[in-house]
Formats: C-alpha cells, structure tokens, sequence
C-alpha cells in the first residue's frame, strides 16, 4: 500500500465527498448523530426536478432519493470550502430556499446546489448550524501542536471532558533528545505538556490512536509510542517514564481509556435533534421519481463546477416577472430580446450529427 493509500484508508466521513454509494454507507458512524431531517429537498445541480431527503446530521450533509437510494450524496464538513443559502421565487414551486455548497478534497472541487419549498423559516439554518458547530470543535477530532491548551498549570478543558490521569515525570522523546514533563489523560485526549515551558505542547485526541503496548527504544529503555494520522499527516511520538513498574501502570490504565473513547467516540459538542415542520402543499406539476443507471459516467463529474467543465460560470439566479421563471441574472449590455433571438437562430444539431 503507498503512503498516499494508507492516508486515504484513514479518512472519516467528515473528511470526504462520496457520490452514488451503496445505501449502507449512509449510515450513521459511531460518534455520528441526526441534527435534522429535511423533506423534498431538490439536487438543483445534478438531478434538477428529483426530490430527496437530507439528512444533516453533526459531521456531514447527506442527500438521497427515497425510492433510488442510490442516487445520493455524503458531503463531510471538513471538506466545505464555501456555502451560501439564498431566497428565490417560481411559480411552480413558490418561495423557495436554496444551499450552495463549494466542496473540496484534495485535488477534486465539487460544487452543489439544494433547494427546498420556503415555509415560516429558514430549513437549512440547521445545516449552518450544525456545520459552526463542527468547524468550532477541532479538538474534538485533531492533532494540536504548541497552542493555548494549558493556564496556569491545568489543562483547559473542552465540553463534557473530564481529567482521569495525570502523571508528572513522563518525557517525550525524539533521536537522541528527552524533554520531561506532565501527560494527562482525559475522556477525550491525551496531552502532554512541557514543565520548563506549557506551550511547548501537543494535544491528541483519543479517537486517533490505535492500541497501546509497552515497547523498547534503544537509547531510553522501556516505552511507548502514539501513531496516528492527523490533517493528512502521519505522527509518530514516543514517551517514557521512571521506574518501569509506573509506566506499565499507567500504559495500562491509558489503554482501557482509550478503549472506553474508542467504543463512545465524541466528534463534536451535542446538538438538540430538531424536527422540521415542512407542511406544505405538493405542486400538482410535479416529477415522477425515475429510477437512473450511470454504470459508464464518471459519477463526480455530476458535480464538478461550471468553471472547471469548461463552460462559463454561472450567474446570479434571480426571479424575472415577465417570463414567470427564475433564470441567471443577465449581464450588463444584454437583455431578454437579445438572448432569445442568439437561441433561435442557433441551428439544431441531432444526435446523429453529434
């Protein structure tokens, strides 16, 4: 396996854009939890007039079609680069809210567009408040190299995190250098902390970390070592401690920790689940939900930006009175007349000729 697989294999759903999955990669991870529910939400961008349900839960954004849940999408947060949730009106459908999203992951932009019916208020303020609430929740799920961890002697502690070891004299070592100091473990993280200077620090979260054993190193003796992947990165750091029979100790009282956080993972601080009133009436033009095959389409180029698919990027979608239809707003210099005249003396090519 190459370095570069062994990063993706340790990716999590927050941490990644996947397109038409198997239904059973939709459910919920350990750690993750439903914020609210959305009905007849419309995929403006790859499935215009096919309505779906969204799912935003504390870690990701997902959209599927009820009766083709293979037409789906899993956008985790950590991937957003950019949102924006906006208001339109059409006749067939009223007011209506509308969700871009700009997505990211590593050399791939995805670009979505969702849309739902406008009632009393905003439906996906539960999105923007569940993505805040992920994005102000780092610590939770990464690595911390030197930050503000640590006032006046005692660790700051994030919520629902309790300090269930603390043990003085443990050095972090690396080559030939040892700088001693103070570990403590908590429900959430491991830190450790220098005694000469607190800021000379890393913080870690249990999540990361697989089992624990004893080890050797060559030039300190008896110890232990914390693998782990972090912000597409691979860390390793070693640790001892004096005598042997204290460290084994508190290797093994570490370890049943980090099994405890293993089986509860906490991701971000809780939400309150919401349940959304969309009462409604069903538009009598609707779409019939069909089932699609893409067996031979690049699933992803569905959602690869106008400006990357070589076409022009879109504009402002606005609400144009005379047409009764909502459409991207008209440059400076152009109007209506002109637009529709350019169409109807652009000759029809059929498929044959394409």
């Amino acid at each position: 396996m190459s370095n570069e697989d062994e990063l993706e294999s340790h990716l999590t759903t927050d941490q990644v854009v996947r397109l038409f999955q198997d239904q059973s990669k939709l459910k919920a991870i350990p750690g993750e939890s439903n914020v609210a529910v959305l009905s007849r939400v419309e995929d403006m961008k790859a499935h215009p007039g096919q309505f779906g349900q969204g799912h935003v839960t504390n870690i990701r954004f997902i959209w599927y079609i009820q009766n083709t849940p293979t037409i789906n999408a899993s956008i985790g947060y950590n991937t957003i680069v950019s949102y924006k949730i906006s208001n339109t009106f059409n006749q067939s459908n009223g007011n209506t809210e509308n969700l871009f999203i700009r997505a990211k992951e590593g050399t791939k932009t995805y670009e979505f567009i969702f849309s739902v019916s406008r009632i009393s208020s905003s439906v996906f303020k539960f999105f923007e408040k569940a993505l805040k609430n992920y994005q102000t929740s780092t610590l939770y799920r990464e690595q911390r190299l030197r930050s503000a961890i640590i006032n006046n002697g005692s660790l700051n502690l994030i919520q629902d995190e309790q300090v269930v070891v603390q043990m003085d004299g443990v050095s972090n070592f690396s080559g030939e250098m040892a700088k001693i100091g103070t570990a403590i473990v908590t429900t959430m993280r491991f830190v450790w902390h220098s005694e000469i200077v607190s800021n000379f620090n890393v913080s870690i979260p249990l999540i990361l970390l697989g089992p624990l054993k004893l080890s050797d190193s060559r030039r300190f003796g008896k110890c232990f070592y914390l693998k782990l992947y972090s912000n597409g990165a691979r860390f390793l750091y070693g640790f001892t401690l004096k005598p042997e029979d204290k460290l084994i100790e508190f290797l093994k009282s570490f370890e049943k920790i980090r099994q405890s956080a293993a089986e509860h993972p906490k991701l971000t601080p809780p939400l309150s689940i919401e349940v959304v009133d969309q009462k409604q009436e069903v538009p009598v033009n609707q779409y019939v939900e069909e089932e699609f095959h893409y067996d031979d389409i690049d699933q992803s180029l569905f959602y690869i930006p106008i400006e990357q698919s070589g076409e022009a990027p879109a504009q402002e979608i606005v609400f144009d009175k005379r047409l009764g239809l909502s459409i991207e707003k008209i440059t400076n210099g152009d109007s209506i007349t002109s637009k529709w005249t350019d169409a109807s003396q652009t000759p029809i090519s059929t498929v044959e000729e394409l």
